[in-house]
């Protein structure tokens, strides 16, 4: 038996298995845990394991063994395909790839993959440590677990051992979303918006005059709470993806993709959101700088897009007790947005109402 333990972290919710020529047979991989990666040509060939954490740590086992054993029950989802090896395998990050590798015969093999924590791991992706009063030591830790097993075998189709982990369950019937109040306002509030950044016939054209707007709200949670959560906002909750900052110093530089906010989401980017942070004095206030920078034809992203604001404007949050003691906390916060478009009045506010919303309700 030959066995290699490796902690492995990513960015791209998988890991990678290489040194594999994949599929041995053509049956589908149809599974929450198992994906082949389209390469040309298919060598030297990678395998994705999907993860339930975008980031990890992930902790893995890479094991060759002569014969199998059954899967043990602690482990929560369980895979088999077969594969073709070549002279090594390995695993490692999606990109970077594996480090180390273990010497096996080529040959025809049967892949097992055994995952435990991924339910667990997501929820962590999707939590805020610093909300404790100190930030656990253990959060860098892997709770999400794999078992990689070879063993030479003859080709047979792929099966799914079981899938019984509230990650699996959620990926094969997704629940039904949950939507704060405050999201059908602004939905409307970015369709108009959507419009105008378009140039789209019913849009309104953006004139240069500017204005500021102001947003309340009360929150259930502490200041610090509060703070941790917000600081990743900018006022456009459609936004899905871009070059996410921590957001943690002054100089923190993001930008984030203007999505549309078509159901379908296959009409071209609006552009992106720029923001810098410009004041951090946690958990009592934070600033940004914020501007957005226009879409080319086609949706086309780049340094050279035309900035809206001739100055980027500025966001500023304030965050205040508002709890008597003995009372569940509870979070006054305000968010002030300088000099944006005086065309987005009650647009902004609306979005800012949404994005707030959005985050203080996980």
């Amino acid at each position: 038996m030959s066995e290699l333990a490796e902690v492995i972290e990513g960015d791209h919710s998988c890991f990678q298995l290489a040194g594999v020529i994949h599929p041995a047979s053509d049956s589908d991989l149809a599974n929450t845990l198992l994906a082949t990666l389209d390469t040309s040509p298919p060598e030297p060939g990678i395998l994705i394991i999907k993860t339930g954490s975008q980031f990890g740590p992930y902790g893995t086992v890479l094991r060759i063994v002569d014969e199998p054993s059954p899967a043990a029950a602690k482990w929560e989802d369980v895979v088999e395909a077969s594969v073709t090896c070549g002279a090594a395998i390995g695993v490692g990050e999606l990109i970077e790839g594996p480090s180390n590798w273990i010497q096996l015969h080529p040959g025809t093999y049967r892949l097992r993959v055994s995952a435990l924590g991924r339910s667990e791991s997501h929820a962590r992706d999707r939590s805020y440590p610093e909300d404790a009063a100190s930030v656990n030591a253990d959060a860098e830790q892997p709770v999400e677990h794999y078992l990689v097993e070879l063993w030479p075998a003859a080709t047979a189709d792929p099966v799914v051992v079981r899938e019984s982990s509230q990650f699996a369950r959620d990926v094969l019937d997704p629940p039904a979303p949950t939507y704060p109040p405050e999201r059908s306002e602004g939905l409307a509030a970015a369709y108009r918006v959507a419009a105008d950044l378009s140039l789209d016939p019913g849009g309104r054209r953006i004139t240069g005059e500017l204005c500021d707007i102001a947003v309340v709200a009360e929150v259930e949670m502490t200041p610090t709470q509060a703070f941790n959560r917000l600081r990743y906002t900018n006022g456009w909750p459609p936004s899905n993806g871009g070059g996410i900052s921590l957001n943690e110093r002054v100089g923190d530089r993001a930008y984030h993709y203007g999505d549309r906010p078509d159901p379908d989401a296959q009409r071209p980017l609006l552009g992106t959101i720029e923001t810098v942070v410009t004041e951090f004095e946690k958990p009592k206030r934070f600033s940004l700088s914020w501007n957005w920078l226009i879409a080319g034809p086609g949706g086309d992203l780049g340094p050279n897009n035309s900035p809206l604001l001739e100055s980027p404007s500025t966001v500023e949050m304030t965050f205040v007790k508002i709890n008597d003691r003995g009372q569940a906390p509870r979070t006054l916060v305000t968010v002030r947005h300088l000099g944006v478009p005086a065309e987005w009045t009650a647009d902004l506010p609306a979005l800012w109402r949404w994005d707030i919303a959005n985050f203080t309700s996980r």
